[in-house]
């Protein structure tokens, strides 16, 4: 059950969600609801939060405290339909398609949100493969956006940027650039997985906390009726 109020032009939304336990202890993810909502949304969740202070701190004071937050990602069971995003909006002329709501999202991820992923060797890794993801932050944002991730349906991580071991965490710091059209900024980065399977991003920002969920595929795995049109699929 959804509660949503109106404070000085801030819609602030609150949710009441029963959530089951999977064999991990984590709360399983409501996998009917793919519909973006605050905080036990599972596609685009959105939790709005305030802070506080007199004085503006530094980018890197800030950064810090979007670090201090847990990652609350979901559960999914094994097995079980990925309630991947659906949600696609294009505010920018310069950007493309952007998945999900809040003042941080991905563009370039197939909808319903689907990474195909490239061979691990594409990124000179052992074992991360992956594939290109743009990230765009709006200028509402007010500051930088902090993105994490993991697997729902197991205990594998999402990584970002090049190389064979790569990234945990990437970090959107719109200071010193310009924005494009509709005042968002550009990231360019990749996100990178070790295997298929049902993932989700925490995104970070001073506004609060988004998510996105997103299924990880190989060529192989897609299905004919999903595949994008010009690309091969092997069945």
């Amino acid at each position: 059950m959804w509660r949503t109020a109106t404070m000085a032009g801030v819609v602030v939304a609150s949710a009441v969600v029963t959530l089951t336990a999977c064999s991990d202890g984590r709360p399983q993810a409501p996998t009917t609801l793919t519909t973006t909502a605050p905080e036990a949304s599972v596609s685009t969740a959105e939790v709005r939060t305030s802070t506080g202070g007199s004085t503006a701190p530094s980018e890197d004071a800030r950064i810090d405290v979007l670090r201090s937050r847990p990652v609350r990602l979901p559960s999914v069971d094994q097995g079980a339909p990925c309630p991947v995003a659906t949600e696609v909006a294009t505010p920018s002329a310069d950007l493309g398609s952007m998945v999900g709501r809040g003042p941080a999202r991905p563009v370039g991820l197939e909808v319903p949100a689907r990474l195909q992923i490239a061979p691990a060797e594409d990124y000179g890794s052992q074992v991360w493969g992956g594939n290109k993801v743009l990230w765009a932050l709006s200028s509402e944002a007010h500051g930088p956006a902090l993105i994490r991730g993991g697997q729902l349906d197991g205990d594998s991580e999402v990584r970002f940027g090049d190389g064979d071991v790569p990234a945990l965490e990437k970090v959107l710091d719109p200071s010193g650039k310009a924005p494009l059209a509709g005042g968002w900024y550009d990231f360019p980065g990749a996100t990178r997985v070790r295997q298929p399977g049902c993932y989700g991003y925490q995104i970070d920002t001073a506004a609060g906390s988004t998510f996105v969920v997103f299924e990880a595929v190989t060529p192989r795995s897609v299905p004919a009726e999903h595949a994008v049109p010009g690309r091969h699929v092997t069945n």
